[in-house]
């Protein structure tokens, strides 16, 4: 992992990542890592699940490559990229630091996020939409309810190759 930017990277406003379950022999480490060290991003959102902190109660499972995801987020949030960390119910113990901001490091059970058009969306990890903000149909704001979820599964290249230049081109 660089210490400094990539000048070769892909520029976005915002990336969205869910569930990758740090903390499990599952997780693609890998991909996210190869995913963080290709895009410099000025808000990357973070939507639950990142470490999977259930399964770690079970069995302790904690690879250099999940060290080193950590290690690229929190680099990212030390050059300036704003961090919003969402629990969700395999982490939902920091939810209890919902509010808490260390530095560049939002925790928030929810999120609005505003596109470059100016629409806004109400961000939250699946498991506690419908829990903690009543019925469907009641959202605050006038937010719509999006699901935003990168999925590690479906791999990295896939994204970089079939979306980034047109997430590229619409940031311009």
């Amino acid at each position: 992992m660089s210490a400094t930017p990539n000048a070769t990277a892909i520029h976005l406003r915002s990336a969205f990542i869910s569930d990758v379950h740090l903390g499990t022999k599952g997780c693609r480490a890998d991909l996210l890592q190869e995913f963080l060290e290709t895009v410099e991003v000025e808000t990357l959102v973070l939507i639950g699940d990142i470490v999977d902190l259930r399964s770690m109660s079970r069995s302790f499972f904690w690879p250099q490559e999940h060290i080193n995801v950590l290690r690229a987020i929190l680099g990212k949030a030390k050059r300036g990229t704003r961090v919003i960390y969402i629990p969700g119910n395999h982490d939902d113990v920091f939810r209890e630091l919902a509010g808490s901001v260390f530095g560049n490091l939002e925790i928030h059970r929810e999120y609005v996020h505003e596109t470059a058009d100016g629409r806004r969306l109400l961000v939250v990890h699946g498991r506690f939409a419908h829990r903690d903000r009543g019925s469907a149909g009641t959202d605050r704001d006038d937010c719509r309810r999006y699901a935003l979820e990168f999925t590690l599964e479906r791999g990295t290249r896939q994204f970089l190759t079939n979306l980034a230049p047109r997430a590229q081109e619409m940031t311009g």
